[in-house]
């Protein structure tokens, strides 16, 4: 209770033969009631009594909060005093568990402070120093020690005698997250996962120390005090984490931080605008071996001077995906791994200084929501997986009696009646059933290693409860070996070959049961067309390779032919070692795209792969990044405009398409050349125009080729070009690794960069395969 606008709900006063009279009243920073330290005006309770027999005051917690509260969690009950130094002896009453919900059978604790010092005094009486009332306890009060659990009021019992004396802020003691005294322990734990403290990036310069050499003194801390200070120039983003550890920082350990309310820390502020975060670090899925953590995140700005408590209640904190893999439950608060701060553009070097993090009041039950129970489901092919959905908490008797919801599969990269069995149905949880229920997901099996595919994975139809995510994937694992010497088998088609002559190629899938089926396929197989431009034409086709391969090792090229027996001669021309590379000088253009087609055109389909949706292949939804949009292949998001550019326009959406936070706000276009076109080393060039705008990040980057069966970042990348619209004079290129992100420019370094606002021409060095 702080006593701003009034008293709180569920005050009472009580007296026997007595006055108790409560009343607040404002007061003024120079007021002499003024608490230490007080900014601005401040609303505190007035006590005046006449005790002849008993009385007091106090609060309902049952009324304030809709039942009683479990406060095991809280070190100690606080509150500020102001006396007269009458000498007089108070008592802090606490009404614990009853044996009788419905009457005040509640077991009383107590303790008793005295009235020695004129002025202020913070009071905070740890729960160990509570004794059980010899004074008074109701009938049926149980007797089974201060449980902590099941806390329905609190009360200041008052003198006898009379005196006008004043309270503020009665709060359960703070749990001390981070105090910076200690420094800042940091390891690794035995999957190779960082714990204790570390930073984070966007390549940008980031370092964190303790210091007690402070810009002003903490208010209310005395001296030494350490505080954590973060010395940064962020282009993008960058800050530290604190993963929990042990106290040898060899283990990833948690925290329960479920009955709280939120957290909160002193921060000096600069008045500097900056845009600042922190994220907390919940629960893992189970048997994780990674960095799986479930973060969630709120924003706040630096727009003040001096040292401020920042507060975040839990309850603004919002999910975001990072494309970790995390569990999708909702905010649990249960095993908490961390937290984080972090910052976006500086504007140049900036140190941040906090300090005492801990975490403040009671948690209030959260709306009941049901969701899957993660974002991603791994079922290996063949094999037939559990979908596991469940309530974000037990139901009570708040709750409807029931709760419902639809659950769907949609078909993603996997295809339906070929790769898994489509399935829907309803669950329905009751009070006192089990609050995590699953449906099963039939998956098919093949004898090719194509890479895993994707389900989409619904939630809809919510009776009686909402959701906190209601989409999630399924994730068909390939277990199939690669045949290391396999060169292609066409089950990508047949982009990568080239024909002469006017012969054209396509691949053409055929079934087990077809009269062209080869021997032992499996149920389905692509295979290479070729039809000559006309009868007497002879057909050259075949496949140039990117990089130059290795076959000293093996003995034969074999293939399959479908033959007619025309008696046709068929020659195979192999391509040996070729002249050692020219250098730039001698390049030549090898593919290009002028988009130089009539206005709405889309893209060629022969040099560009549409992906659709708003998650990535590997099951990350917002494609890993918390986007908005769902990327159609639709003309209004891109198309040529008839004066040599391909258009790439976001859209608001129209609602008719569901995205992973419900429906899609958004609409645009996400453009690949994979299976289309491979190259190795060169020079790739584009004229890219990008939008002033705050909100968006479009980029320009490759890949590797095999992206599908060897996981990001391993199969290699190198970002061409990443706009930040926050940063509007600003771009970057990077070329992100297993170990590291290696950053390659920014503004004017190789690859080269020039940038006038709304306008980019990225121009990357050229690149003969040394390591970067």
């Amino acid at each position: 209770a702080d006593f701003e606008g009034g008293a709180p709900t569920g005050w009472f006063t009580y007296a026997g033969g007595s006055t108790v009279d409560t009343v607040t009243q404002v007061v003024g920073a120079g007021d002499a009631l003024a608490l230490p330290d007080q900014a601005g005006d401040n609303e505190i309770l007035a006590a005046t009594y006449n005790i002849v027999d008993f009385g007091g005051f106090g609060q309902d917690i049952a009324v304030s909060a809709g039942g009683p509260q479990d406060w095991s969690n809280f070190p100690s009950f606080d509150f500020w005093f102001y006396g007269t130094g009458s000498g007089l002896t108070y008592q802090a009453e606490i009404s614990d568990n009853r044996s009788d919900p419905n009457t005040d059978t509640s077991e009383r604790f107590d303790y008793e402070f005295t009235d020695t010092t004129a002025g202020w005094q913070f009071i905070s009486i740890p729960f160990a120093d509570f004794t059980r009332a010899t004074d008074f306890q109701p009938a049926g009060a149980p007797d089974d020690g201060f449980t902590l659990t099941e806390i329905w009021a609190w009360a200041i019992v008052l003198p006898v005698g009379s005196d006008t004396v004043y309270f503020d802020n009665f709060a359960l003691g703070e749990h001390v997250v981070d105090d910076f005294e200690s420094g800042l322990p940091s390891g690794v734990d035995g999957d190779g996962i960082a714990v204790g403290f570390y930073t984070f990036s966007d390549g940008s310069p980031v370092a964190i120390t303790t210091t007690t050499t402070l810009p002003a003194p903490v208010p209310g801390i005395g001296d030494p005090n350490a505080v954590l200070r973060m010395d940064a120039d962020i282009v993008a983003y960058a800050g530290f984490i604190h993963g929990f550890t042990n106290d040898t920082a060899d283990t990833w350990v948690t925290q329960d931080w479920s009955t709280y309310a939120g957290m909160r820390f002193w921060f000096y502020g600069e008045n500097s605008g900056t845009d600042l975060f922190v994220d907390i670090l919940d629960n893992r899925s189970p048997g994780s071996t990674s960095d799986d953590a479930e973060r969630w995140t709120v924003a706040f700005k630096d727009d003040f001077s001096g040292w401020q408590v920042v507060e975040l209640p839990f309850a603004d904190f919002t999910r975001k995906e990072i494309g970790n893999g995390a569990p999708n439950d909702g905010l649990t608060l249960t095993e908490m791994h961390g937290w984080a701060f972090g910052a976006l553009n500086t504007g140049g070097p900036r140190s941040f200084y906090l300090d005492n993090v801990t975490l403040y009041g009671i948690a209030k039950p959260p709306e009941l929501a049901v969701s899957f129970a993660a974002g991603n489901f791994n079922i290996t092919e063949g094999t037939t997986g559990d979908v596991v959905v469940r309530l974000n908490r037990p139901m009570t008797d708040g709750d409807p009696a029931q709760v419902a919801v639809d659950y769907s599969t949609e078909p993603g990269t996997a295809i339906p009646g070929r790769d898994y069995t489509p399935t829907s149905g309803t669950l329905t949880f009751v009070k006192d059933g089990p609050s995590e229920q699953s449906f099963a997901l039939e998956t098919f099996g093949d004898n090719k290693a194509l890479g895993n595919t994707r389900v989409v994975l619904r939630l809809s139809n919510f009776i009686s409860v909402t959701t906190l995510m209601g989409q999630a994937s399924a994730i068909i694992v390939d277990d199939d070996l690669v045949d290391p010497n396999l060169i292609d088998d066409f089950e990508r088609g047949a982009y990568l070959w080239q024909a002469d002559n006017g012969a054209t190629l396509d691949a053409m899938e055929i079934t087990a049961g077809d009269a062209m089926a080869l021997p032992g396929q499996g149920a389905y197989e692509n295979i290479l067309t070729v039809t000559p431009a006309d009868a007497a034409t002879p057909a050259d086709f075949g496949r140039d390779f990117a990089l130059g391969q290795d076959w000293s090792r093996g003995q034969a090229l074999r293939f399959w032919y479908y033959g007619r027996n025309s008696g046709d001669t068929i020659g195979v021309t192999l391509k040996d070692n070729r002249a050692a590379d020219p250098g730039p000088a001698g390049w030549s253009l090898v593919w290009n795209d002028e988009f130089d087609d009539p206005a709405g055109t889309p893209p060629n389909p022969a040099n560009w792969t549409h992906e659709i949706g708003d998650v990535t292949p590997d099951g990350k939804n917002g494609w890993g990044n918390e986007e908005l949009q769902y990327y159609t292949d639709s003309t209004d998001n891109a198309a040529t405009d008839g004066n040599g550019n391909l258009v790439i326009s976001v859209k608001e959406a129209d609602g008719s398409l569901t995205c992973y936070y419900g429906p899609c706000e958004y609409t645009s276009a996400r453009l690949l050349s994979w299976h289309k076109a491979e190259f190795a080393y060169g020079r790739i060039e584009a004229r890219i125009q990008v939008p002033d705008a705050v909100g968006i990040w479009p980029a320009f980057w490759s890949l590797g080729t095999n992206i599908d069966l060897t996981p990001w970042p391993a199969a290699g990348e190198i970002d061409y070009m990443e706009f930040v619209g926050r940063v509007p004079n600003d771009t970057r290129s990077s070329a992100p690794s297993t170990g590291r992100v290696t950053p390659a420019a920014r503004a004017s370094a190789a690859p080269t960069t020039s940038v006038s606002r709304s306008t980019t021409t990225t121009t990357p060095s050229p690149w003969s395969g040394s390591p970067i």
